[in-house]
């Protein structure tokens, strides 16, 4: 691993790829990003660098959002611990959950299951009472959104990072 995010990948000489038309032999040879990682990276670097006076925590753990009844778990699985990006913490306290996803979202749709994800982190009672997604853009006029969550007085954030100059 070259870096969190950044994996040198060979497809060596002889090894075949699939396509939908059926098998194909290439010789490639190059990096390869998982792009998620990679822009979550890329936002950690951004806090830590320019928000001064806080620290930033990565992959911040929500402990004790979810307890199994211990009755009610007959095969005793660990109970779920979400885990938000980043938290962004000011002497020693949590004041924003944020989470990156390197996906468009001023031009694609908010996914269920990452509104659910915020939506999750916006009620663990962490932080500022909201949730922060920030995603990239290569628009020109994108502005933040936010959605309240109006049942329980939680706000979900989508700030966008500009990418194209």
């Amino acid at each position: 691993m070259l870096h969190r995010g950044i994996q040198k990948s060979y497809i060596k000489r002889g090894e075949n790829l699939s396509s939908p038309r059926g098998r194909i032999d290439i010789n490639l040879r190059g990096y390869f990003f998982d792009m998620n990682a990679f822009f979550e990276t890329l936002i950690g670097r951004l806090l830590q660098n320019f928000s001064e006076g806080y620290s930033v925590k990565d992959q911040y753990s929500l402990h004790d959002m979810f307890i199994y009844t211990s009755r009610f778990n007959p095969y005793n699985r660990k109970s779920p611990t979400p885990r938000p990006d980043f938290a962004l913490m000011k002497e020693g306290r949590v004041v924003k959950v944020l989470d990156a996803k390197c996906r468009d979202l001023w031009e694609r749709s908010l996914p269920a299951k990452m509104l659910y994800q915020l939506a999750i982190y916006a009620v663990s009672g962490i932080g500022d009472k909201t949730a922060t997604i920030v995603y990239p853009t290569l628009s020109d006029i994108p502005t933040t959104a936010h959605m309240p969550l109006y049942f329980i007085g939680r706000i979900i954030n989508l700030i966008n990072v500009k990418i194209n100059g």
